[in-house]
C-alpha cells in the first residue's frame, strides 16, 4: 500500500515522496501514512466527538463521545460546556499534504459540531472566550469539523501531548542506539570484557582510525556510548517518569463553548 500510494502521489507531483531524501526511510509523511493504515486496520473510531444542538429550541440533539451541559442563551447567542472523551489527532505540519490526500477525517479524526436554528448571518464559535472560527448559519447547520483547527484548546492540548511523546520517543530511540552499539561492536570485539568500562575506553581510543571499524554504522556512536551507557538506569527512570506524566496531560478537559452573532457592518 505504501509503494502504491507513493507512486500515485508522484503521478500528480514528481517531487512527492513518503520517505526522506534517501528515498528509503519514512519520515513525518511516511509515518503518518503508516499510522493511518494501522489505526484503520484496528478499527479505531474516527469520532473525536460529534455534537448537535438546536439553538432555536435550546435543545441538545445528540452528543457522541462527549458530554454537554449548561446549554443556555443570551442576546448574543448560545453557550454550553462540553467535555469530549478524546483529543483530535495532531497531524505533523510536514505530513499535512499526506493527510489531505487521505480520507483522514472520515477514517481517523472527526470532531463535528452542528448548530441548527441559528438566525441567518455570520456567527463566531468561541471556546473559552477565544474565537476559533467564523461561519454562516447554514455552515453551522450542516456541521463544522474542528479536528484540524489549530486555534482550539483541544488541538493545543493534543500538540502538547504529541510534543511530550516525541521527547519520550527520542529518548527511547537513543536507548536503542546505545544497545545496538553494545550488541554489534562492544560485545563483538570485547566479549566478556564488555562490562569493563576502562577496557571499552581503551578499545575506542585504540581503534579511532581503524578503517574496518569505521565501516560499521554504529561506530559513530562509540563516544556517545562511553558518555551515556553508565547512566542508563537514570535514563530509564526518566523515561518511566515522563510516560507516567503523559496520563494526566492527555486527559480531555471541559471547555466553554459559545456561538455568537457577528454584527453586520
Amino acid at each position: 500500500p505504501m509503494t502504491e500510494f507513493n507512486e500515485s502521489g508522484r503521478k500528480r507531483d514528481p517531487a512527492f515522496t513518503l520517505c526522506g531524501s534517501d528515498g528509503v526511510h519514512p519520515r513525518e509523511a511516511g509515518g503518518l501514512f503508516m499510522a493511518y493504515r494501522i489505526l484503520k486496520a484496528q478499527g479505531v473510531s474516527p469520532v473525536v466527538s460529534s455534537v448537535a444542538v438546536d439553538a432555536r429550541n435550546l435543545k441538545l440533539l445528540s452528543a457522541e463521545n462527549a458530554e454537554l451541559c449548561g446549554l443556555g442563551r443570551d442576546k448574543s447567542g448560545i453557550s454550553f460546556r462540553l467535555t469530549e472523551k478524546a483529543l483530535p489527532f495532531p497531524v505533523d505540519p510536514a505530513a499535512a499534504k499526506v493527510a489531505d490526500m487521505l480520507p483522514f477525517a472520515d477514517d481517523i479524526s472527526r470532531q463535528v459540531l452542528k448548530v441548527a436554528g441559528l438566525e441567518p448571518g455570520r456567527w463566531a464559535l468561541k471556546i473559552d472566550g477565544e474565537t476559533v472560527l467564523e461561519a454562516s448559519a447554514d455552515q453551522f447547520a450542516v456541521g463544522i469539523d474542528l479536528a484540524r483547527n489549530e486555534k482550539t484548546p483541544m488541538m493545543r492540548q493534543a500538540r502538547a501531548v504529541a510534543a511530550a511523546n516525541a521527547v519520550i520517543c527520542s529518548m527511547q530511540s537513543n536507548r536503542q542506539t546505545l544497545s545496538a552499539v553494545r550488541h554489534f561492536i562492544i560485545k563483538r570485539y570485547l566479549k566478556d570484557r564488555a562490562d569493563d568500562l576502562a577496557a571499552v575506553k581503551a578499545f575506542v581510543e585504540e581503534n579511532r582510525d581503524n578503517p574496518k571499524l569505521k565501516r560499521d554504522y554504529y561506530s559513530r556512536f562509540l563516544d556517545k556510548y562511553l558518555k551515556e551507557w553508565p547512566n542508563r538506569a537514570e535514563q530509564e527512570r526518566d523515561i518511566a517518569s515522563r510516560i507516567e506524566a503523559l496520563e494526566p496531560l492527555r486527559k480531555p478537559k471541559a471547555h466553554e463553548f459559545s456561538v455568537v452573532r457577528i454584527a453586520s457592518e
